[in-house]
């Protein structure tokens, strides 16, 4: 009977493809067997890196529900990090793998949990104030709790959602009325403007 192929029989492109839907390799087979084929000498140290890599992120891209072959035609896309995005969503780096700087999320813009705290407002020429307290609902959603001090007392509940990619936060139904956040702890809107207390 025929004996069994020997590793070095197996073609080096084959260690640097990643595991598919139709391919029952584990992650970690995959990366015991790049192992075994770096110390047959088949493998140079940066086709290894390569290799494991690709294996790495083949490995999440397929995990993900819905992730289609490489190059297939599907509502959305392979992140720059090798992980699947559907349509509408953002990819997710592979497991154990930092995001570029230019791909984080947030880059740049105030985050909801830096902005919770108590605030106080003062309302300009009117010289109405406000005590109330931001709750950070999502990392784009934040609450209102508090009372305005006017001729008459006002409390108000006021949900607010941040306008995409900057730091102003509009109340919710009405798209004009944004919170323009210059840090985290110091906002304006219109003729009125709010400080961070705590």
């Amino acid at each position: 009977s025929p004996s069994a192929p020997t590793m070095a029989a197996v073609p080096t492109a084959a260690f640097c493809s990643p595991p598919t839907a139709a391919n029952s390799m584990g992650l970690s087979a995959k990366l015991t067997q790049l192992q075994e084929a770096e110390a047959a000498g088949l493998l140079t140290a940066k086709e290894l890196a390569t290799a494991r890599q690709r294996a790495i992120d083949g490995f999440v891209g397929h995990a993900e529900a819905g992730a289609p072959e490489r190059g297939a035609a599907a509502a959305g896309a392979w992140g720059p990090t090798g992980a699947w995005a559907p349509a509408g969503g953002v990819a997710q780096p592979p497991l154990g793998v930092a995001p570029p700087a230019t791909a984080l999320p947030y880059q740049g813009l105030i985050t909801t949990k830096d902005i919770e705290g108590c605030w106080i407002c003062c309302c300009f020429p009117f010289c109405w104030w406000a005590l109330f307290k931001k709750v950070a609902t999502g990392p784009d959603t934040l609450n209102h709790v508090g009372c305005l001090f006017s001729p008459v007392l006002c409390p108000f509940d006021e949900p607010r959602t941040r306008v995409a990619g900057t730091n102003g936060f509009s109340k919710d139904g009405e798209p004009g009325n944004i919170d323009k956040y210059e840090s985290d702890h110091c906002v304006c809107n219109g003729p009125s403007c709010s400080m961070k207390l705590c």
